[in-house]
């Protein structure tokens, strides 16, 4: 009886460390370039990953593990200059999504391919 409790008690403590997700953390991320300290944090219960990019002219990302029902609530936000993406997948919260994301929220810098310079006639 004793030995079936353990291997209870192991299997369920080896399912809920299965469960945390690992998530980007950089709470000053501006221009491609994390400002603060860059790291990676673990959730817990009843947490998530958050990407939340505020402002076209800031240019300002935060990504970081969170309360899920705080990034909910910030996910509903109808302010245009408000992008937040909650998602429970590891290392969903990549700032740079938020230059992929359809609202057009940032448009990342024009980049000069080869292809498109023509020299001076």
């Amino acid at each position: 009886m004793n030995k079936s409790l353990l291997f209870g008690l192991y299997a369920l403590l080896c399912w809920s460390t299965a469960q945390a997700v690992q998530c980007r953390e950089c709470l000053n991320y501006r221009n491609g370039v994390c400002k603060s300290k860059e790291g990676v944090c673990e959730t817990g219960p009843g947490q998530t990953c958050m990407m939340l990019a505020i402002s076209k002219a800031k240019k300002q990302i935060k990504s970081m593990c969170i309360v899920k029902a705080w990034c909910k609530s910030f996910e509903k936000s109808t302010d245009p200059d408000k992008l937040v993406i909650c998602c429970d997948r590891n290392l969903c919260n990549e700032p740079a999504l938020a230059y992929l994301h359809p609202t057009k929220l940032y448009e990342p810098p024009r980049v000069t391919l080869i292809s498109d310079f023509h020299p001076p006639p």
